[in-house]
């Protein structure tokens, strides 16, 4: 049975997935349960360049202390790779990648990224350019 899906952009504000999503619209991430479930901490979430080298293909099944839109802490996901309009590597459940494409999840952007990571039985699909990631051990 598919589980309800939260869409919110960069601010943690969330938006209808029954409304086409538009080109003012830029989704930040889309998660399987609600934002208001995790830490908010202070500061924004910019991607730096210890997470571009850590969320790779070689890293996929390890597990992340994760920082997301206006941050949100979410203490430990396994990663699962990333998902593109064209590209989903990581075999994200149909239910979520159906519905992002059909709601124009992806933009006018093709080459925007979302990475995957898995929290239990829930998924959290974040805009690469709204999260920061740390390893853990």
């Amino acid at each position: 049975m598919p589980k309800k899906l939260y869409l919110y952009d960069a601010y943690n504000d969330e938006w209808n997935l029954d409304n086409q999503i538009g080109l003012s619209v830029r989704p930040g991430a889309i998660l399987t349960i609600p934002i208001d479930s995790f830490v908010r901490t202070k500061g924004c979430v910019v991607s730096d360049e210890k997470t571009k080298t850590l969320l790779l293909p070689e890293n996929t099944g390890k597990f992340f202390k994760i920082w997301i839109l206006d941050p949100v802490r979410i203490e430990r996901v396994e990663y699962c790779g990333r998902v593109s309009r064209t590209n989903n590597e990581c075999k994200l459940p149909q239910y979520i990648f159906g519905r992002m494409c059909e709601k124009n999840f992806f933009g006018s952007c093709s080459n925007d990224v979302f990475h995957i990571f898995k929290l239990g039985v829930d998924y959290i699909v974040v805009n690469r350019s709204f999260i920061k990631a740390r390893l853990v051990r």
